[in-house]
């Protein structure tokens, strides 16, 4: 089974260790951290769940090569520290609180494109002898390519490229 980022993964608790819980569904394990289960303070796990209860969590990363998949709870609770008072409540408006926790990501990562952008336009490239493209505006493999070039100029020209290439992503 294949998970993505940002989707509700509906599991069985396979363990439970100090640090967080483990979910399985369909072949895939996922650990709900701790931290992530409420905004409210969590002392003590076995206080919330037990093995084989059935947990809805968001998927909020993974990483493919290391088999990881890092699941909340928190991020899909209504009001804080529903996850510790009512966890069916969490469970029962899961999907309404993901839909809301992905447009609050999309738009983060927008306006973070929008300050990439800004931040872009803004730059006095003639000065830092790098070329606009076609549209006139700066062009980021032309602004790495002559960081490159400049001993002096690499190391903040480098990071300034690489930030925003990664920040306009």
């Amino acid at each position: 089974m294949n998970v993505e980022t940002g989707t509700i993964l509906e599991g069985t608790v396979r363990g439970i260790k100090p640090y967080g819980v483990f979910i399985e569904s369909g072949g895939v394990s996922g650990l709900l951290h701790i931290s992530q289960i409420s905004h409210e303070h969590v002392e003590d796990l076995t206080t919330v769940f037990t093995l084989g209860d059935k947990v809805k969590a968001l998927v909020v990363s993974q990483d493919r090569e290391k088999g990881r998949v890092s699941l909340s709870t928190k991020v899909l609770e209504p009001e804080p520290g529903d996850m510790l008072r009512s966890p069916q409540l969490v469970y029962e408006r899961a999907a309404e609180m993901a839909e809301r926790y992905r447009e609050r990501i999309a738009e983060e990562e927008r306006a973070r494109a929008e300050y990439a952008s800004d931040i872009v336009a803004g730059l006095d490239v003639a000065s830092l002898g790098v070329g606009a493209d076609v549209n006139g505006k700066t062009d980021l493999g032309s602004l790495r390519e002559s960081a490159g070039k400049d001993s002096e100029k690499s190391s903040p020209l480098v990071i300034l490229a690489t930030t925003l290439s990664v920040m306009s992503a």
